[in-house]
């Protein structure tokens, strides 16, 4: 029953991971006084700070309350197992702080880090991995020590740290709640395992040439099931059972977009759960183990990092794509043109990104959110999202296609080395036009486009260039 109580709060805080920033207060004032204080001009003008000849944008993310609860769930989740008393409490109040002044830390390397590859600017999983790295000291504060390796303690909080990093920003992917749930399920599961020694070393090693596979592919979207599948902490018997094999693929947003899959995902998730209340102690493993094997939970620890560090260590190059010389562009950013089609209303805007590094695009509300823009979906139109002032509607061009859904683009890059495309948004002021009529004037358009790029004269303008 603790751990169900606990799975629970880690689902309502990683939701609640999207609520009102409530810490920029704090962060803000922080940030630029600890910038001038080491002689660095930083002025805050609200949405922005000033920092030399940057502007970098403030987020929700920015202000600590994703961090806060990322570390409040998982000081919940490690410590499931201890004793209601004044300890646990004190763990769990001692995460605001600690959240705070790694959230400072965090902020600081991500301003570094945009100075020092200017005008570049960090990946998502970047991002979060900085959070990550900054919250691993206080971790080890939090996790309970007990009579187990320190070593087995560790390597379940950073692999809950990363889990519970990588559910944050599943808020704007189709499918997100059903695979945060999934993934907690999993989660629950995972536990150094101390039995089939040497069929686990061997799986490990097979496991640690999929992530480097997955980083060689850039299929970021199968890093939370590869996460939850660790040969050194995944049970037989959970991960070979009918509810183990669903929720596991579940983990991946592709799984519950086939007919029928919600479906299955929660007939899976009931069995499971049902499962889970027959067992008197549903985390209690064999304790047996062996010589040598303290250190081995640690090396697959260091592969936790790579769903976050993956798409700067794997550069390919980037991939720059044109638009199509009869449509009027320019360049507005390293790898963005604002495009005007022939006949395109002068209400109406339109901006063409192209992949960032080797990876795929995410969706609208995820880009926009790291340029500093929170999106929500309008109730006259789910393709339409406004943040209060616009409307914008996305479509993808991906190998000779108009995709006009997230949903469609995830699918049509599943295949492996497949082409990331690029990323279409329209947008407008919201008192121009209604989001239906904004929808269908960028249908309209996004088709115009598309033939643009598919017409005789015009391919090689369209094609990829590297650099």
């Amino acid at each position: 029953m603790r751990t169900a109580l606990s799975a629970s709060a880690v689902l309502l805080l990683v939701h609640l991971a999207r609520a009102k920033d409530i810490f920029s207060d704090f962060t803000r004032p922080t940030v630029t006084f600890a910038l001038n204080l080491f002689g660095i001009g930083a002025v805050d003008h609200g949405s922005t700070i000033a920092v030399g000849r940057l502007e970098v944008p403030w987020t929700r993310d920015c202000a600590g309350l994703n961090l806060l609860l990322v570390l409040m769930a998982l000081t919940i989740w490690v410590n499931r197992s201890e004793p209601l008393g004044f300890r646990y409490w004190f763990k769990i109040a001692a995460t605001v702080p600690a959240a705070l002044l790694a959230n400072v830390l965090r902020v600081l390397s991500l301003i570094g880090y945009r100075e020092a590859f200017y005008p570049n600017v960090e990946s998502p999983q970047l991002h979060y991995f900085l959070g990550l790295v900054w919250l691993l000291p206080f971790i080890t504060l939090v996790v309970p020590k007990g009579n187990r390796p320190l070593s087995h303690v560790l390597v379940e909080a950073i692999q809950a740290a990363s889990v519970v990093a990588l559910l944050a920003p599943m808020s704007g992917v189709p499918g997100g709640d059903v695979v945060t749930i999934a993934a907690v399920l999993g989660l629950a599961q995972s536990k150094v395992q101390t039995d089939a020694l040497r069929a686990r070393n061997l799986l490990t090693v097979g496991w640690m040439l999929a992530a480097v596979a997955i980083s060689l592919i850039g299929m970021e979207s199968l890093w939370m099931p590869w996460l939850l599948t660790c040969p050194l902490l995944v049970s037989r018997q959970w991960i070979f059972s009918p509810s183990g094999v669903v929720l596991t693929a579940a983990t991946h947003p592709l799984f519950a977009m086939l007919p029928g899959g919600t479906t299955v995902i929660w007939l899976a998730m009931g069995l499971a759960c049902w499962q889970w209340l027959q067992k008197s102690d549903p985390s209690e493993i064999s304790t047996s183990s062996s010589s040598g094997w303290r250190i081995k939970p640690m090396a697959a620890g260091v592969f936790f990092i790579l769903p976050f560090v993956a798409s700067t260590l794997f550069d390919r190059g980037h991939q720059n794509f044109i638009p199509p010389a009869s449509t009027s562009f320019e360049a507005i950013a390293s790898d963005a043109f604002s495009v005007r089609t022939p006949g395109q209303p002068e209400n109406i805007g339109l901006v063409w990104f192209n992949p960032s590094g080797n990876g795929r695009h995410h969706s609208m509300k995820v880009c926009m959110k790291y340029r500093g823009v929170e999106l929500e979906p309008t109730s006259e139109c789910a393709d339409v999202y406004s943040d209060g002032s616009r409307f914008m509607r996305e479509f993808y061009l991906q190998e000779g296609n108009l995709i006009a859904s997230y949903a469609s683009y995830i699918k049509q890059t599943f295949r492996p080395l497949s082409s990331p495309g690029v990323h279409l948004i329209f947008f407008t002021d919201c008192g121009q036009m209604s989001a239906d009529e904004f929808n269908k004037t960028c249908l309209d358009l996004a088709s115009r486009l598309h033939r643009l790029t598919k017409e005789p004269g015009l391919q090689q303008e369209a094609t990829l260039a590297q650099r």
